[in-house]
């Protein structure tokens, strides 16, 4: 096994122009929510649900 270092698959781009509108992240949310219907699933899609709730909640305005 090769111990040189790995370049990263994923890597973080900046992006100052492009901002994700709320109805953007509801529907990414929602289609994961339909991708499964399971029970399982619709509780991921409500705990991302919550989160996004709660991160713009304790953003200041």
């Amino acid at each position: 096994m090769s111990t040189a270092a790995r370049t990263p698959r994923l890597t973080a781009v900046p992006r100052s122009e492009e901002r994700v509108t709320p109805l953007e992240l509801l529907t990414q949310c929602t289609a994961l929510m339909a991708a499964d219907a399971t029970w399982g699933e619709l509780a991921k899609g409500v705990l991302v649900l919550g989160l996004m709730w709660w991160s713009w909640s304790a953003t200041p305005g």
